[in-house]
């Protein structure tokens, strides 16, 4: 096997969930939805690359359906040991056939403008005839729910997960899913129909990556027994894109920066910056401008009925005549 194990309690939950998917699906009476959900700030490609590899060894056939990148470049890193069970179907060059000179000779074209099941359809078109055990992975089902109605979407994948009578059998659809595009709506109905939900985001270190993990994985699994397995761990992709996972979530350690010991600047002045006890004591005692004294209060709030008059130079009053300056 190409995956690098670490053992923590048991098997880590990422490869459980996809070994659970390998292995134990095929004799279930439908196959099961897997959902990685990514994010504009973390890309969960990497992870769905690894996993592409890992079903190519294991089953006999994985229809590829490209709607985010092209086939060529998507199996491009894929084990040549594999590739001739890869299947790709090219919804990346001319999925609306708006240039009827743009043909993949070398993969098969989709067609979304039409009404008909591009998934189910073009499956069975392009499996092999001793190609019994196959998986569906699309990269990525955002353009098609952009571009569709999210009715469209539901009924194909729910018929690639409950059709038992091709001929062959569909053991596992994986699908990735920009959540930024979609509103909460659709994300919910694709949850509920899917039996595993990844969801990725970043994990920011400079570590190697079999030190620290590249993101951090949410993983909800839904047993058929009713019971919901959920952890959250780290998940490292190398080079050659083999998993890497870490049992638990690696928590950032974070580094306390000490500054450094300057001692006391004060200390050699020619000058004094403190004051003594007795200096408090007096600058405590001084009243300010702006404040009400006691007695400055009492004289504002209760100012009496007192009338103060300056006579003024030109007047004349006479005790004996109070109006002798009025004419009469």
């Amino acid at each position: 096997m190409n995956i690098q194990m670490m053992y923590a309690n048991g098997l880590a939950a990422l490869l459980y969930v996809m070994f659970t998917c390998c292995y134990f699906l095929s004799v279930a009476p439908c196959s099961s939805l897997f959902m990685s959900v990514d994010s504009v700030a973390h890309s969960g490609r990497a992870l769905l690359r690894c996993i592409t590899t890992e079903l190519a060894y294991r089953l006999d056939q994985v229809h590829i359906f490209n709607f985010d990148t092209s086939p060529d470049v998507f199996i491009n890193t894929i084990d040549t040991k594999v590739k001739n069970k890869l299947q790709c179907h090219d919804g990346w060059t001319n999925p609306l056939q708006w240039n009827l000179n743009s043909t993949n000779y070398r993969h098969n074209s989709l067609d979304i403008s039409t009404s008909e099941d591009v998934f189910m359809r073009n499956v069975k078109k392009c499996n092999r005839d001793d190609s019994k055990r196959v998986c569906v992975v699309v990269d990525s089902l955002s353009p098609v729910l952009l571009r569709k109605s999210p009715t469209y979407v539901f009924n194909g994948l729910h018929r690639l997960i409950n059709t038992n009578d091709l001929g062959f059998e569909v053991c596992l659809v994986v699908c990735l899913v920009h959540k930024d595009v979609h509103d909460e709506s659709a994300l919910c109905a694709l949850e509920h129909l899917a039996s595993t939900i990844l969801t990725v985001s970043s994990y920011m270190s400079i570590m190697p990556l079999n030190e620290a993990p590249l993101g951090i994985c949410n993983i909800v699994h839904k047993r058929r027994t009713g019971k919901v397995f959920k952890k959250k761990e780290g998940y490292s992709v190398d080079r050659d894109y083999r998993l890497i996972t870490f049992p638990e979530e690696t928590k950032q350690s974070v580094i306390k920066m000490e500054p450094p010991d300057q001692g006391d600047p004060t200390a050699n002045l020619t000058f004094n910056l403190t004051l003594r006890e007795s200096e408090k004591q007096a600058r405590s005692e001084v009243v300010l401008p702006y404040t009400l004294s006691a007695k400055r209060k009492a004289n504002e709030l209760n100012p009496g009925g007192r009338i103060y008059y300056e006579p003024d130079e030109a007047d004349d009053f006479d005790d004996e005549d109070p109006d002798d300056d009025l004419d009469i």
